[in-house]
């Protein structure tokens, strides 16, 4: 509801204020108490264990990760090695590969959700055991024959004393086996990856190089990587010439992580773009193949899912954070390239375990609209039409958000918004509110209507709420100009083809927009 400002206001226009904020301080009290009760204590899970909040990030079952593992493997000593340590061990894949070529092998990771992974994953191999470590502050167990420990330096807050940490627990006569990336930090006009990173292969192996009794044995260089194996040397025991091997053989990587690599012949910088003053915003709800049949309008399958990703990254689209573009919008300002904007209703825990897994390989983002006070429960405000869908739980909610997933209100309970009075959409909204930020523990300032039940009188409460955008129902595409609190949406029904999506977010007009939709 709108303030009333004037000069001085009467008692009766002073009175409504007090009452309409007290309304506002209570829902809002009442919305962290609620969130308190649902989260109960703070959980200890770090930064690396919520980047491992849903399978396989770091893409190692990309074609590029299982050439890089075959050619490191190919460098392991000649030598039986009785017993190893694999560091950063992650989700075992190495360590699977690793466990046959070894006694015994002890796996090391600092997330506990890798290391579960990990361990079920190796189940086969009696002789592997698994342990957590922070390499930055915990005791490195061994000594150990040989040490594997790959892409994982990048991380460390004192590279120098982590390597020698490392290599005092290999024993005389034992190796080190480590592959690193190039990182254009350490060549900034040669080749590699335009990470946000302290230091690349370069630094690291002139860091190993430089503590005493190690020699270098074997290597492969690549144009993205280096495979290195070390040697600590034998009292008396002459270091010898390594061998040295060269290969332009390198997988198929993802297409987040090629956006990000440079070597011969690839451009090292990309060419200025078109700026555009219009985003299209898409609107997703359930990525899942099983549900109720009168509501598979709002279910796209997760193939069907992929494909569409796949086709939006060869058309040129970038995903950008709804938060981005309502700043673009309140600075007047353009956006580069071909931005688009991919938002979730409702908080399905599938958005988890099918969307994430493909924005991910395509390095793109997400907002997500969650109904607060049913999270960790299951959408049953579709409960007429079947079992209600699992929606996010607390846990994995706040693992997504840690990873750049962005939040947004959709509700208390998901009930429209225009079907309330004052004081109860009042409550609902301020409620809903502070149970996300509660959650959260970040502000939330955005929104999205419940069935896109908007009007004048909504748009009024939410803004005199403090929300700087919400998303409706209406269709097409977000423009510089428009109403922040009536950002229109493109929604992506069930049987949308790729094709067919392209179609839509290219249509500029409503009218051609809701010609081009399906069933129109």
């Amino acid at each position: 509801m709108p303030r009333v400002l004037a000069p001085r206001p009467g008692l009766a226009a002073r009175q409504a204020n007090r009452k309409w904020q007290k309304s506002v301080d209570a829902a809002a009290a009442a919305g962290r108490a609620a969130a308190r009760e649902q989260l109960g204590p703070p959980k200890s899970a770090d930064w690396w264990d919520r980047f491992f909040a849903s399978p396989d990030p770091w893409a190692y079952e990309s074609d590029y990760e299982a050439v890089k593992c075959e050619q490191t493997l190919a460098l392991l000593p000649d030598e039986i090695v009785a017993d190893a340590l694999e560091i950063a061990c992650a989700e075992g894949h190495f360590t699977a590969r690793l466990a046959p070529r070894v006694g015994r092998l002890t796996a090391v990771d600092i997330s506990p959700r890798a290391l579960a992974r990990a361990q079920a994953r190796c189940s086969g191999h009696a002789n592997v055991a698994f342990r957590r470590l922070d390499l930055n502050a915990d005791d490195i167990p061994g000594p150990f024959d040989l040490i594997v420990c790959s892409e994982v330096l990048y991380y460390v807050r004192d590279l120098a004393g982590v390597v020698g940490r490392i290599l005092s627990r290999i024993r005389p006569g034992g190796f080190f086996l480590t592959v690193h990336s190039r990182v254009l930090i350490d060549e900034p006009g040669g080749i590699g990856f335009a990470w946000n990173q302290s230091c690349g292969v370069e630094t690291i192996a002139k860091t190993i190089t430089a503590q005493p009794e190690i020699a270098l044995r074997r290597e492969l260089r690549t144009p993205l990587y280096r495979v290195l194996l070390y040697q600590r040397i034998l009292p008396g025991q002459p270091p010898g010439p390594p061998e040295i091997g060269e290969s332009d053989r390198m997988g198929q990587m993802i297409p987040a992580a090629l956006e990000l690599a440079r070597w011969p012949g690839r451009p090292s910088v990309r060419l200025a773009a078109k700026r555009t003053f219009s985003v299209p915003i898409l609107m997703y709800h359930r990525i899942a193949a099983d549900g109720p049949v009168a509501l598979a309008r709002f279910r796209v399958a997760p193939d069907l899912f992929a494909a569409q990703i796949a086709t939006l990254h060869r058309a040129g689209y970038r995903t950008v954070g709804f938060q981005d573009w309502i700043s673009a919008m309140m600075r007047n300002e353009p956006l580069p390239g071909k931005p688009i904007i991919l938002t979730f209703d409702d908080g399905y825990q599938d958005f988890l375990t099918a969307a994430m897994p493909v924005l991910r390989y395509y390095g793109f983002s997400a907002t997500v609209f969650l109904v607060a006070e049913r999270i960790g429960g299951g959408a049953d405000w579709d409960a007429g039409y079947g079992e209600a869908a699992p929606l996010l739980s607390w846990q994995e909610v706040r693992a997504l958000h840690a990873a750049g997933t962005e939040f947004g209100c959709h509700s208390a309970v998901h009930r429209p918004m225009t079907g309330m009075h004052l004081a109860e959409l009042t409550e609902d909204t301020a409620r809903s509110r502070a149970i996300l930020e509660e959650g959260l523990e970040a502000a939330v300032t955005t929104l999205a209507y419940p069935y896109g039940a908007e009007n004048e009188f909504v748009r009024r409460v939410v803004a005199d709420l403090g929300f700087r955008a919400a998303a409706s129902c209406e269709p097409g595409i977000s423009r510089i100009g428009d109403d922040p609190l009536r950002l229109c949406r493109i929604e992506i029904f069930g049987a949308c083809e790729p094709e067919q999506l392209l179609t839509l977010i290219g249509h500029t007009s409503e009218k051609d927009l809701l010609d081009a939709l399906p069933g129109q």
